[in-house]
């Protein structure tokens, strides 16, 4: 490695106060400076394997976080298989702790649910991982909460 591989520029970042005082925290908790904690997030994250796909990253960027480092070989990423997506099943009965687990009125959310996939024409590989994040998300503004008097919406 050559002198000029180990010469430091500056680079400043507007980060949001949060991330700052996150940052700040750890920090202060680990013993340890904002740039020592962030170099190795950042050389982590440009060299994934993700992000090599097309572009060429030059591995000289330090002597204390080289690409060997990482212990990373330099293989192209494995292709990954697609799952087959395919509409709502007729007789779709998702698991009842999934809804339970969020507070929900079962048998609400899974018409609700059914509605939206059905009116949408949806196409999914998963679908009890795609009712799950709806659980989570948006259907418990549609399906209610448990024991509790709310207004039902009315999709």
């Amino acid at each position: 490695m050559n002198e000029k591989d180990l010469e430091k520029v500056e680079l400043r970042l507007k980060i949001p106060k949060w991330i700052s005082d996150t940052l700040k925290e750890y920090c202060d908790t680990f013993g340890t400076n904002a740039v020592s904690t962030i170099t190795p997030l950042l050389v982590e994250y440009l060299g994934h394997p993700s992000r090599m796909h097309e572009v060429v990253v030059n591995y000289k960027l330090t002597p204390n976080y080289s690409r060997v480092s990482t212990k990373r070989e330099l293989e192209s990423p494995k292709s990954k298989k697609k799952k087959t997506k395919h509409p709502l099943p007729v007789d779709f009965d998702p698991p009842r702790e999934i809804s339970e687990a969020h507070n929900l009125d079962h048998e609400k959310a899974v018409i609700a649910f059914t509605d939206w996939a059905v009116a949408g024409a949806k196409n999914y590989a998963c679908w009890n991982a795609t009712y799950r994040n709806a659980c989570r998300k948006w259907l418990p503004q549609y399906a209610g909460v448990q024991n509790t008097s709310i207004i039902e919406k009315v999709i």
